[in-house]
C-alpha cells in the first residue's frame, strides 16, 4: 500500500519535473528572442512586392533551353550553392523574396529533405541598415535565431558556456525563476559564441532534418567580398545543407560562385519588364486614348522602353512615372517617344537628371532633406530607421524651434502625411516612404529610406554632397543636432515616453541612437548638442543612474554613459562645473570606463550590474576621451582597487591588456586580415593610440605586469604581440616605449620578487 508520504514525495518530483521543462522551454526561448536584433526585419519589409505575374518563369521546365541552371532541379534534387547575380537595380531582392515566400520553394524543397523534416532560414544583407544588417554578426545571429527556433533542443549543443552558465542560475530556486528580468547576458552576443554556434550546427551528424539557407544581398556586406564567399562555401560543404545567394556580379563572387548553379537576372526578366511596362499603362486613361488613335506608335512605345531598360526595374520604374507626367500634361506618343530619348540610360545620369530638374524654389529644402537622411543613413552602430515624425523635427529645427510642443496623435498623424507629400514633391522620386510601424508607435508615420541602393551610392558620392551642401552653406549646417533634438521632442509625447521607457530593448536602442547623433556633433565640432542632451537625460532618468558593483558606492552620474560615447564638449563642460577635489576624484572613476572595451575579459565583472545595456551600446573606445581625462589630472599609474572586477590594475595595465586581448582575433597573419570589419580594424588602432597618450602623459614604461604566469614588460608583451598579430606594427609599437625609456626585461632580482 502506498504511503500519504510516499504519494508526496512522487508528487514533489512530478512538480520538480515539470517546473523544469517549464524553465527549460521559457530560458530556450528568451535565448533565441535575444538573437533577434530589432531590425531584423527591416530589410525585407523594405524589398519592393512581386508585381502580379513576374518571374513565374523560375519554376517553370517547359523551356528546354532556358539560359540558366534549373532551379527547380537544384530545390529538388542538389546541395551546395545557387548562385542569382544581375546588375544593380535588376531586381534581385526582389526575386530572393519571391523565393522565399512562395509555396513551390518550400514544396520542392521538401522534395529534397524527405523523408526528414526541412528548416530554412533567411537572411537579407542592407548597406543603408545597422551594422547587424551588414555584418557577419548579423548575419549570424539571423540564422541561429530561425534555424534554432525551429531546433531549440540544439541550443545547449550551439551555446554549451551560455547555457550552464545562465540556466543553472535559474533553475536554482525554481520559485523564484523569473524572466520578466533575464540575465543581462543574454543580450550580448560575441562574434566568436555565434561562429562557433554556427560550426558546431553544421558539424552534427544531422540524421533528424535538412537545411536551406537564403542569403541576399552579398554585395552589401561589410566586410571583403571574398571573406564572405569563402565562408558560404565553407558552408556549404555540409550534404544536408544548400544555400540560394544573391549579389552583383563582383569579380571576388564570379571567381567563387560563377561554375556553381547560377543565373543572370538581367537577362531573364524581358517578359517581366513587357508585364509591368504594359500593366502599368494599361492602366493608364489617356495612354488608352493614344492606343485606340495609333495603336501601331503605342506599342512600339512599349517596345523602345524594354529595348533600353537593359533588364534593369528600377530604370523602368523611373521612366514609366516620366511617361506618366508626360500623359497627365497630354503628351502626344511622339512627345513620349522623345521623352524616352532624352532620359540617360545610366542609373546615376539619370539621378542627376532629376536632381537638376527639383523646382528652384524647392532646392534648399530639398537640400536639407537629402542630407538630413544622409546623415540618418551613416550607421556605424545600431541606430533607429529613419521616420517621418524624426524627419519633421529635425527639418523644424531651423524653422519653428519655438514651435509649442504641446501635440496629440492626430496632429502627429497630420505630421507625418505632410512630410510624406513633401518628399514626393522636393525630392524627385529619389527618396520614398516605407512600411509603417507596429500598433503603439503609428505616431512615427512611415520610414524613409532610398528609392534604392544605387541612389544612396549616387547620393553620398562627395561631389554630390558637396553641390548639396552649397545650398544651406549659409545655414551653418550640421545634421546631427537636429535629429537628437527630434528624439527629445518624441520623449515630450507622453503616449511616446511610457513606450520608450517601459521597454527595454526599446529604451535602449532609442538611447543608442540619440548618443550616436551627439557623438556625430561633437565629433564634427558642435556643442549644441549639449543643452538636449541634458534635457534626454532627465526624461529618460538616466541624469542619476544607481552605483553598481562597477562604481564605487557613492558614485551616480550620467557622466559615465557620455564617456562611453565619446562627448567631449559634454565632459568638459560638465567637470569645469566641478570644484577641483570632486573634479579629481570624479575623473578617476570615469578613466576605466573611457578603457573599457565591450568583448574584453576584465570586462566581465562588469556584466553583473544594472543598466549594462548602456555600457554595450558604445563606441570602441576613445583617445580622445582620455586624454582629456588625462589633460583633468587622471592618473594612469593609480591602482583601480575601487573596482573589483579589475582588482589591482593600473589604468595603463588596462591599456596594454586591452591591446592584447583584441589582436589574437586576428590570428596568426602578417598583417590585418580582410576578414575583419573597418570598425574592428578601427577599434585595435584606437587601444594602440590609447596606449601611446598614456606614455604621453606620464604612464610608466616600466612598470610590470603578471600576465599569463609570468612577469614581463609592457614593451616586451606588445612587441611579441604585434610580432605574432600585426607584423607591420612591431617596429613602430618598439619605438613608443624606447622614447619613453621603456625597457624589454626586468631585472633578476624584480622578477625574482614578482614570480616567487
Amino acid at each position: 500500500m502506498t504511503t500519504g508520504k510516499h504519494i508526496s514525495q512522487e508528487q514533489m518530483l512530478h512538480n520538480f519535473r515539470w517546473q523544469e521543462k517549464t524553465i527549460r522551454l521559457q530560458f530556450a526561448q528568451c535565448l533565441i528572442q535575444s538573437l533577434k536584433f530589432p531590425t531584423l526585419k527591416e530589410r525585407e519589409e523594405t524589398i519592393s512586392d512581386v508585381y502580379r505575374g513576374t518571374f513565374r518563369w523560375l519554376f517553370d521546365e517547359t523551356n528546354g533551353s532556358r539560359p540558366w541552371t534549373s532551379f527547380v532541379q537544384w530545390l529538388q534534387h542538389s546541395s551546395g550553392i545557387y548562385w542569382i547575380n544581375g546588375k544593380a537595380a535588376s531586381g534581385k531582392s526582389t526575386l530572393m523574396r519571391f523565393i522565399c515566400s512562395h509555396n513551390t520553394t518550400k514544396e520542392l524543397l521538401q522534395q529534397w529533405s524527405a523523408p526528414l523534416p526541412l528548416v530554412m532560414a533567411k537572411f537579407y544583407f542592407w548597406n543603408s541598415g545597422t551594422i547587424e544588417q551588414r555584418s557577419q554578426h548579423g548575419l549570424l545571429r539571423a540564422l541561429l535565431a530561425e534555424i534554432l527556433g525551429h531546433l531549440p533542443d540544439l541550443l545547449p549543443v550551439c551555446f554549451p558556456t551560455r547555457w550552464a552558465r545562465i540556466y543553472n542560475d535559474l533553475v536554482k530556486p525554481f520559485a523564484e525563476a523569473s524572466y520578466n528580468n533575464q540575465p543581462t547576458e543574454m543580450d550580448h552576443w560575441g562574434i566568436n559564441e555565434l561562429e562557433a554556434a554556427m560550426r558546431i550546427l553544421i558539424s552534427q551528424d544531422m540524421q533528424s532534418f535538412k537545411l536551406c539557407l537564403f542569403v541576399d544581398g552579398l554585395d552589401e556586406y561589410e566586410g571583403q567580398p571574398s571573406t564572405i564567399a569563402k565562408y558560404f562555401i565553407m558552408l556549404a560543404q555540409v550534404p544536408w545543407l544548400k544555400i540560394c545567394l544573391s549579389s552583383r556580379p563582383l569579380l571576388e563572387f564570379d571567381d567563387s560562385f560563377g561554375s556553381r548553379p547560377s543565373l543572370r537576372l538581367q537577362d531573364l526578366t524581358r517578359t517581366d519588364i513587357d508585364h509591368f511596362v504594359k500593366s502599368t499603362l494599361q492602366n493608364n486613361v489617356n495612354y488608352q486614348h493614344l492606343c485606340v488613335k495609333q495603336p501601331v506608335q503605342a506599342s512600339s512605345l512599349i517596345g523602345k522602353i524594354i529595348s533600353r531598360a537593359g533588364g534593369v526595374f528600377l530604370w523602368v520604374k523611373l521612366v514609366l512615372q516620366e511617361i506618366e507626367r508626360g500623359l497627365a500634361n497630354r503628351d502626344t506618343l511622339q512627345d513620349l517617344q522623345e521623352r524616352i530619348e532624352i532620359i540617360p540610360l545610366d542609373l546615376e545620369e539619370l539621378f542627376s537628371s532629376m536632381l537638376d530638374n527639383i523646382d528652384p524654389f524647392y532646392i534648399k529644402k530639398s537640400a536639407l532633406i537629402f542630407l538630413i537622411v544622409r546623415a540618418a543613413h551613416i550607421r556605424v552602430r545600431s541606430v533607429r530607421t529613419l521616420d517621418t515624425f524624426t524627419l519633421s523635427f529635425a527639418l523644424d529645427y531651423w524653422t519653428s524651434r519655438a514651435e509649442d510642443t504641446t501635440f496629440n496623435l492626430q496632429e502627429l498623424q497630420m505630421r507625418n502625411i505632410k512630410i510624406r507629400d513633401h518628399l514626393k514633391v522636393r525630392c524627385a522620386g529619389l527618396l520614398e516612404i516605407g512600411p509603417g510601424y507596429s500598433p503603439g508607435f503609428e505616431y512615427l508615420g512611415y520610414r524613409v529610406v532610398y528609392l534604392h541602393r544605387s541612389v544612396r551610392e549616387y547620393l553620398e558620392r562627395p561631389e554630390i554632397c558637396s553641390k548639396l551642401f552649397k545650398h544651406v552653406s549659409e545655414m551653418d549646417f550640421e545634421p546631427y543636432t537636429p535629429l537628437m533634438c527630434s528624439y527629445v521632442r518624441e520623449l515630450e509625447f507622453s503616449e511616446a515616453r511610457k513606450k520608450i521607457l517601459n521597454g527595454r530593448s526599446t529604451l535602449s536602442l532609442f538611447m543608442a541612437t540619440v548618443l550616436h547623433y551627439a557623438h556625430e556633433a561633437d565629433t564634427a565640432g558642435s556643442d549644441t548638442y549639449i543643452e538636449p542632451l541634458e534635457t534626454f537625460a532627465t526624461l529618460t532618468h538616466t541624469s542619476r543612474l544607481e552605483s553598481t558593483t562597477w562604481t564605487p558606492k557613492k558614485f551616480s552620474s550620467f557622466l559615465h554613459i557620455a564617456v562611453n560615447w565619446d562627448l567631449c564638449a559634454y565632459i568638459k563642460l560638465s567637470l569645469n562645473r566641478l570644484a577641483p577635489k570632486i573634479r579629481a576624484s570624479i575623473v578617476y572613476i570615469l578613466l576605466p570606463y573611457a578603457l573599457a572595451a565591450t568583448d574584453e575579459y576584465y570586462i566581465q565583472g562588469m556584466e553583473q550590474r544594472e543598466n549594462s545595456e548602456y555600457l554595450r551600446d558604445r563606441i570602441p573606445p576613445s583617445p580622445r576621451i582620455v586624454q582629456l581625462l588625462l589633460v583633468y589630472r587622471a592618473q594612469p599609474n593609480r591602482k583601480m582597487k575601487d573596482f573589483s572586477a579589475i582588482c589591482e590594475w593600473t589604468a595603463f595595465e588596462i591599456a596594454i591588456r586591452n591591446v592584447c586581448a583584441i589582436l589574437p582575433r586576428l590570428d596568426d597573419r602578417n598583417d590585418f586580415s580582410q576578414q575583419y570589419s573597418n570598425e574592428e580594424k578601427s577599434s585595435v588602432g584606437n587601444h594602440l593610440e590609447i596606449v601611446k597618450v598614456m606614455l604621453d602623459y606620464g604612464a610608466d614604461p616600466n612598470t610590470y605586469l603578471n600576465y599569463g604566469g609570468r612577469a614581463i614588460m609592457p614593451r616586451k608583451l606588445l612587441t611579441e604581440t604585434m610580432r605574432k598579430h600585426w607584423r607591420s606594427k612591431e617596429s613602430d609599437v618598439d619605438q613608443m616605449f624606447e622614447k619613453k625609456g621603456g625597457k624589454l626585461e626586468l631585472s633578476m632580482i624584480r622578477k625574482l620578487m614578482i614570480t616567487g
